[in-house]
């Protein structure tokens, strides 16, 4: 599958790079990438996994991250770096987010 368009949560440095001129380059070749809007995922690590801090943490990830990805085409592939972020967004969201080196990757072999 080609990779035309990547949303990034949080930190874009492993997907783009900083061109020189104020705009950035994709280090996927050929793909959008955009920043998605947001804060925290509400996860803080193992925080959100904790039974009691479960709906603390959804709610904060509903303040705008969920709503952002929501608002994304199934077509866009989801890159966050830290691993709870990728889960909370599968849980709070039912997408699938993958870490941006993986993406990379599967753009080089392809």
């Amino acid at each position: 599958m080609k990779i035309e368009a990547v949303d990034f949560f949080y930190l874009s440095m492993p997907v783009v790079t900083d061109a020189g001129d104020g705009s950035q380059d994709a280090l996927v070749p050929g793909a959008q990438v955009a920043e998605i809007p947001s804060g925290c995922c509400g996860m803080a690590g193992a925080f959100g996994y904790e039974k009691e801090h479960y709906e603390v943490s959804m709610k904060v990830g509903e303040l705008v991250l969920f709503p952002e990805i929501r608002k994304i085409t199934e077509n866009v592939l989801i890159a966050a770096p830290g691993t709870s972020c990728r889960h909370q967004i599968k849980d709070g969201t039912g997408r699938n987010a993958y870490h941006p080196i993986a993406i990379l990757f599967d753009a080089l072999i392809k």
